[in-house]
């Protein structure tokens, strides 16, 4: 029973860990978003973003999340995020001239309009299929409260220790 709580414990741990992480990731991104005005958020040269649309399928399905890696090193046939007005854009390259580029998107008939380089946020260098879904349901108010009642019957079931009865008392 030892070993068990000993797992446990660890598991917890390292929950708790990650659970930590996520929270001071979001307070940071919440920050630059709303304090700072950023758009997006950039860690260590890398953004993500969801995908809302079908304008890349099949190559990028609604509720896929990119990882997006912020360079200008892009090339025909790459897929690419820029920002057009207050949107942001993730199609495939089809043709660069000098500065001008034209995109277009895999499900789409017809070609972009051409945009210039400084658009470009970066190069999509990563596909996490259906996180979107994940992510909806996770924050579901009944699955965050079902996961925090769990955890807490968890700890203090683990954390209980039935008191020793007197030896010797007459």
């Amino acid at each position: 029973m030892k070993v068990f709580k000993k797992i446990i414990s660890i598991i917890m741990n390292i929950f708790t860990f990650i659970i930590t992480l996520l929270v001071l990731f979001l307070l940071y991104k919440t920050i630059l978003v709303k304090i700072y005005h950023k758009d997006y958020v950039s860690t260590f040269g890398y953004s993500i973003f969801e995908i809302v649309t079908g304008s890349m399928e099949p190559t990028l399905s609604i509720n896929d999340y990119i990882i997006v890696k912020n360079t200008d090193n892009i090339s025909e046939g790459d897929i690419i995020t820029y920002k057009e007005e207050n949107t942001f854009i993730t199609h495939r390259i089809i043709k660069i001239n000098g500065d001008e580029i034209i995109t277009q998107g895999d499900a789409n008939n017809s070609t972009d309009k051409k945009i210039s380089k400084s658009m470009i946020i970066g190069k999509v260098v990563k596909v996490l299929p259906n996180l979107g879904v994940i992510k909806s349901i996770l924050l579901t108010p009944k699955i965050i409260i079902s996961m925090c009642i769990f955890i807490l019957l968890l700890n203090l079931c683990l954390s209980y220790k039935p008191e020793e009865k007197e030896k010797g008392k007459l």
